[in-house]
């Protein structure tokens, strides 16, 4: 049997999503808050999905996924680092302020948000 190569059209771009793609992402995540839980349900790539949703809800800006550039990336996120996040998020301190506070791109700590429901919540979703 031949080989067959699956090619993924995203793996080095991001994703172009309609206005209805974005508007069922959204409603996904509503329901499930939970970044893989949306992928799976709607059969989409789990990173494209949280870099649209972290994009829509948590306000990304710019190059949200510069792990290279951030001193803390791949590391595990202790109990009071999540804390502080989600803190200052609740305060309201821009995105952008909290990833670079903790050394991590604003595509993780809006990932660790939208994980504990906080992207569901948020103004501008």
């Amino acid at each position: 049997m031949p080989e067959v190569r699956l090619v993924d059209p995203w793996s080095k771009a991001d994703r172009v999503w309609a206005s209805d793609e974005d508007a069922a992402l959204v409603a996904q995540y509503r329901e499930v808050r939970k970044v893989r839980a949306c992928a799976l349900a709607l059969q989409l790539d789990q990173r494209q999905v949280a870099i649209r949703l972290v994009t829509l809800l948590l306000g990304g800006e710019g190059r949200i996924d510069n792990d290279d550039e951030m001193p803390n990336s791949g590391k595990w996120y202790s109990r009071e680092e999540v804390e502080l996040i989600s803190g200052q998020y609740r305060a309201g301190v821009p995105l952008r302020q909290i990833a670079l506070a903790v050394g991590r791109s604003q595509l993780g700590v809006g990932w660790r948000l939208l994980d504990l429901g906080l992207g569901a919540t948020h103004p501008r979703g």
